[in-house]
């Protein structure tokens, strides 16, 4: 990515957290803006492995922690695996199997 592309892309990234900073002061929204981009993005990029994650953490939930996520990040090739069942158009919300945010586990 050259220099130029890199800032235009920064100052649009920007642009959209003003438009979306809403009630947080500005020195504030970034410690809530930023992370739920790079979340998303996250959520992106493991959206075509996200079935069959669930699917084999269904199989294997009852195994230690280490090994569930060694697994699963051989399905997905990634060091991250989202292996809750709510995405960012389908948040789960509570329900039930709700790993309390440790669903994204690097």
């Amino acid at each position: 990515m050259s220099p130029k592309t890199h800032g235009e892309l920064v100052n649009f990234i920007w642009g959209i957290c003003n438009l979306l900073r809403g009630p947080y002061k500005r020195n504030e929204y970034r410690k809530v803006i930023l992370p739920l981009t790079v979340l998303r993005r996250f959520d992106c990029v493991l959206a075509p492995t996200k079935e069959r994650v669930l699917v084999r953490y269904r199989k294997i939930r009852r195994r230690a922690d280490a090994a569930i996520w060694a697994d699963l990040r051989r399905i997905t090739k990634s060091s991250v695996v989202n292996g809750g069942a709510g995405t960012f158009a389908a948040p789960a919300g509570g329900a039930p199997g709700d790993r309390g945010g440790r669903d994204l586990v690097p």
